[in-house]
């Protein structure tokens, strides 16, 4: 036999062409496979070795085992992981890549690289001013108004921008958006479903039962709260060099804090926005419970959600401060719907005080007001907020087969009687 023949196989290295390797920017080349992750993880399910697994296929080019893998939905993002890595690996950053990824993937259709960004905002702000344009032209005014009864000309948008125009674009924005994420769901679901079934750890739970927790931990921020670790961290046998920043409770709160904030002022604003259009829609339908916008300015629901609004700023401050308080290198996308979301609130705000001024530049702020909205409709598949769908389902899945459930681990490793 040749010593060719009895040379050992070469180290299994990754294709050139592992595009999820290169979206996520090469890190995982960098892990050694120590663990570090896996035990300051809060998350790190006791059977399986997430996110070590994870970051040893993206090295291999496994992007097939990591379609199929509904782990990457696991990482909240505290950023534990990447402190304590010895290597500044950035297991937490490569986890939002492959999530970034997979938005893109399982939409079905690829975002143009032009539309990234601020592309959908600045298109939407040209579609909006064009529709400006005609309504000039239809009204012979740039800055319509509405005479009132006491004989006073008021600034209204509706005589801008009518409430039906408004409506049907959005609601077909929205049933775009939502067409793509049940497809994008749909496909996630079949990703899930290997040949032959999967093994169900532990006893079996409700599907509603399970489903109810996972919207619990999303909602009130549960899954946060447990991000959060004791301080000092126990560091006993890590070098010194090898800490980045000892993780701070405050990052865990913050996030938690700006989540619920964050979700109850969106809830407030969506149903005062429904509230509207129902009165606006009955008007047209000639029910006798009909009313006209806007609505004065001490009616109820106008003044919860301007308190919403409120609200939704002091949630975006505090992702702000967290993300500011943090040592390691996000990922723009996060900083693009921050910034998104501060650019929706404080338009809206601007308009309606500038038109209770009477200043016509109002409408301009409500034309980027409805820009950026519009924006946030069109690109919610490609958007972090698509993990509001992708997220849900994923933990759902890992929930059903007992790998999140503490009795599932418990009935696991329980001892047997002979």
């Amino acid at each position: 036999m040749s010593i060719a023949a009895e040379a050992p196989s070469p180290v299994r290295r990754p294709p050139d062409g592992s595009r999820l390797l290169h979206e996520a920017g090469g890190k995982a080349l960098a892990c050694l496979q120590c663990g570090m992750c896996g035990v300051v993880c809060p998350h790190a399910a006791l059977v399986a070795p997430w996110p070590r697994k994870e970051m040893l296929w993206l090295g291999w080019g496994e992007d097939e085992h990591l379609r199929r893998d509904p782990d990457i939905w696991l990482c909240r993002d505290c950023g534990h992981c990447a402190r304590l890595c010895p290597r500044g690996a950035d297991p937490a950053a490569v986890m939002a890549a492959l999530r970034a990824d997979a938005c893109r993937r399982l939409s079905g259709l690829p975002l143009p690289a032009w539309l990234e960004g601020w592309g959908l905002a600045l298109l939407g702000l040209l579609g909006w001013f064009l529709i400006w344009l005609i309504r000039a032209v239809q009204t012979g005014s740039w800055f319509p108004t509405v005479r009132s009864a006491a004989g006073t000309d008021s600034i209204v948008f509706a005589a801008l921008y009518p409430v039906g125009l408004i409506d049907a674009v959005f609601l077909l924005t929205a049933l775009a958006a939502l067409l793509i994420l049940a497809r994008g769901a749909y496909r996630q679901r079949q990703d899930y479903t290997p040949p032959g079934g999967l093994l169900r750890l532990g006893p079996p739970a409700s599907a509603l039962s399970d489903l109810w927790a996972v919207l619990r931990d999303g909602l009130t921020g549960r899954d946060f709260a447990r991000c959060r670790l004791p301080e000092p961290l126990p560091l006993e046998g890590v070098e010194a060099h090898a800490v980045r920043h000892v993780p701070s409770p405050d990052a865990s709160r913050l996030q938690r804090r700006g989540h619920l904030l964050l979700t109850a002022s969106l809830l407030v604003l969506a149903a005062a926005s429904a509230y509207v259009a129902v009165g606006h829609w009955a008007g047209l339908l000639g029910l006798s419970w009909a009313f006209a916008s806007p609505l004065p300015q001490l009616d109820p629901v106008k003044l919860a959600a301007n308190v919403a609004a409120f609200t939704l700023l002091l949630g975006l401050w505090h992702f702000w401060r967290r993300r500011r308080s943090e040592r390691r290198r996000f990922l723009p996308q996060g900083g693009h719907i921050l910034a998104l979301f501060f650019g929706i609130t404080l338009s809206g705000l601007a308009a309606q005080w500038l038109r209770l001024a009477g200043m016509p530049v109002a409408c301009a702020a409500y034309t980027v007001h409805l820009a950026l909205v519009w924006a946030l409709f069109a690109g919610l598949p490609w958007s972090p907020l698509a993990h509001l769908v992708y997220r849900t389902l994923a933990l759902y899945h890992v929930r059903r087969y007992g790998r999140c459930r503490p009795d599932a681990a418990a009935a696991l490793f329980a001892p047997k009687d002979v």
